[in-house]
């Protein structure tokens, strides 16, 4: 994550954990930059992403408690406090029309996740939740380093990160002129 840039890169391998016809591992590439979103092939090769996945990967920063907070304190953002939910503080913001929620724990004051109203094609307008825990003290700040995404009851990925800095050299990411 490159908050500062507006910009995010994912190299992973996928393990399915269900029966499927290809149960091998797979290794997915992909990001954004600004509005920008693409995918890597195993060549290297960049292609632009559209439509809703191009949506959520933009969003994919705001998933994320330090995007969601440099949203909250962008100029033009609105942030409104609601009832508890669930025991937990309800806080909201607004960027532009772009709409998220995040939950955070009254005891710690750290937040148990943050959530988006978005498009699934198989299942309409669904809520798309990442859940945080495993906070470590990372530089001085509190990060958590296991993020837990869901879409109903349904989770859709469990990444658990090795490290995190802060402030560190952020590589170029490589994406070409021509799919800028």
């Amino acid at each position: 994550f490159d908050f500062a840039g507006r910009r995010w890169m994912l190299d992973q391998v996928r393990t399915p954990r269900y029966p499927t016809g290809n149960a091998a591992p797979v290794r997915q590439r992909f990001g954004a930059e600004g509005d920008l979103t693409s995918n890597v092939a195993a060549d290297g090769a960049f292609s632009r992403v559209g439509g809703q996945t191009a949506v959520d990967r933009v969003n994919e920063l705001m998933h994320h408690p330090i995007g969601f907070l440099q949203a909250a304190w962008a100029t033009g953002s609105e942030v409104t406090e609601e009832a508890p939910r669930g025991g937990r503080r309800l806080v909201r913001v607004n960027v532009a029309g772009n709409k998220f929620a995040m939950l955070i724990d009254p005891v710690t004051s750290l937040p148990t996740s943050i959530q988006k109203i978005t498009y699934q094609p198989n299942l309409g307008d669904v809520t798309l939740e990442t859940e945080f825990s495993d906070w470590r003290d990372v530089d001085g700040l509190k990060l958590p380093m296991r993020f837990t995404q869901k879409i109903g009851r349904w989770v859709v990925s469990d990444m658990r990160l090795a490290k995190a800095t802060l402030n560190g050299d952020v590589p170029d990411f490589g994406v070409p002129a021509h799919v800028r």
